[in-house]
Parts: structure tokens; C-alpha cells; sequence
């Protein structure tokens, strides 16, 4: 997650499967965000990226087409 600033080799992780890397994002979401009361979309736009104002509606927006074709 977000491996773009500082030194990308130390922050990036590398899977060996897909589903090791739900595993580990769902861990870092519930880590960083759900158990620090960051527990909807518009919350952790507030601590990921405070200075955008369109990240929580383009993330709501991607949900809603991956969820329409389950």
C-alpha cells in the first residue's frame, strides 16, 4: 500500500499468491483504519488523503462497478 513515497523497496510487498495478497490488505486496512474508528470510506479518505476531495467518491464509485458484476 502506498509503496510510491520514501524508498519503495522497503515499503512493497511481494505475494506468492493473490489471495496472500487479500489477506495482507485486508490486515492493513483492518490495522491502520477499521480499528482506529476509520470505518467507512469517507473516514479513511479523512486520514489516507485529506487533501483530495474526490478520492472517497471515485473509491465509492470503483466498489459500486466491481460489486455490480459479482
Amino acid at each position: 500500500m502506498n509503496a510510491t513515497s520514501g524508498d519503495p523497496n522497503n515499503k512493497a510487498f511481494s505475494f506468492k499468491t493473490k489471495a496472500d495478497s487479500v489477506r495482507k490488505f485486508g490486515q492493513l486496512l483492518a490495522d491502520k483504519y477499521v480499528d482506529k474508528g476509520f470505518t467507512t470510506i469517507d473516514k479513511v479518505a479523512a486520514k489516507y488523503c485529506p487533501a483530495s476531495s474526490s478520492w472517497a467518491g471515485k473509491v465509492k464509485g470503483i466498489m459500486k462497478s466491481d460489486y455490480r458484476k459479482l
